[in-house]
């Protein structure tokens, strides 16, 4: 009985580690019930950088890019622009952001892929050209 009780604790902590362990999803962290997909945008040497690949699910309503290199990078009015218009309606934060968000039409299920623009000032850097998979 005693043997039994403690594999009993065992396993009830090991799911409950499970239960609240974060997942990574398109370059951030994010606890598994949230509805927004973080990405990070990251500037070296003038080059965008974010993860080539960023999955969404059924939970996930919108996906959010931030700037994380400090300075002057914003995000344009078309800071992302998707290939497929209607998936995603895409708006940035007023005032030349760091931050971009794109909210999700439904959740067909397919790939994605689109264009990040990034503003270093008033110079548009080359952009970059990664997906995203819904899932």
């Amino acid at each position: 009985m005693e043997k039994s009780a403690i594999v009993a604790g065992a396993l009830a902590f090991a799911l409950s580690a499970c239960s609240s362990a974060p997942t990574t999803v398109g370059g951030g962290t994010s606890a598994a019930p949230s509805s927004t997909v973080p990405v990070h945008v990251v500037i070296k040497g003038g080059k965008i950088i974010a993860p080539n690949d960023t999955y969404t699910y059924p939970n996930h309503t919108e996906i959010q890019w931030t700037i994380i290199t400090p300075g002057a990078y914003t995000f344009p009015d078309n800071g992302i622009v998707f290939q497929q218009p209607g998936v995603f309606v895409c708006h940035p934060h007023q005032g030349g952001s760091i931050t971009f968000t794109c909210k999700k039409n439904g959740h067909p299920r397919d790939k994605y892929k689109y264009t990040v623009n990034v503003n270093d000032g008033s110079t548009p850097l080359y952009p970059l050209d990664p997906w995203i998979y819904n899932e």
